[in-house]
């Protein structure tokens, strides 16, 4: 199983993903976005390519959780945006009890990959606003049996 790992696309009504995101989504079973996607349009157009699961950003009006815990191929992700977490603690006991290997989030469009207290944290950055970083950038998640290896993707 092959998962698109996004975060702050900040699309708006009108404005479209870049075209080595939708190459991307064209190839993924499932796309797994960790808030501030900003438009309903945004997310109709990944849901054109791929299955979609989101949770609200700060930048969100739209109507959608602020975490969740999603099973894939039995391995649980915990999908957060990240603005009401303090640091990589307060990430994981968000979801405390819930058997999370893996912790996505966004906010900062900083690409981050750490292991802390026996999680993956795991930020894509962001495909659309780079914000002082060299490149926009994506995940993504590979996932054989019980084995899994997540990266990131770079572009200008």
């Amino acid at each position: 199983m092959r998962i698109a790992l996004l975060s702050d696309t900040h699309i708006k009504a009108g404005q479209s993903l870049p075209t080595f995101v939708t190459d991307i989504l064209a190839t993924v079973d499932l796309t797994l976005h960790a808030g501030d996607i900003v438009s309903e349009s945004a997310l109709s157009e990944i849901e054109t390519y791929t299955p979609l699961v989101a949770v609200a950003g700060n930048g969100d009006l739209l109507e959608l959780p602020p975490h969740r815990v999603v099973t894939c191929e039995g391995i649980k992700i915990g999908l957060i945006h990240g603005h009401q977490t303090r640091n990589y603690n307060s990430l994981v006991q968000t979801f405390a009890g819930s058997d999370v290997r893996i912790i996505v989030f966004g906010h900062s469009h900083v690409p981050a990959k750490c292991e802390y207290k026996g999680h993956l944290l795991f930020n894509p950055g962001s495909p659309t606003q780079k914000r002082g970083q060299q490149q926009h950038s994506l995940g993504v998640l590979s996932i054989a049996g019980s084995n899994f290896s997540i990266d990131h993707l770079y572009f200008d």
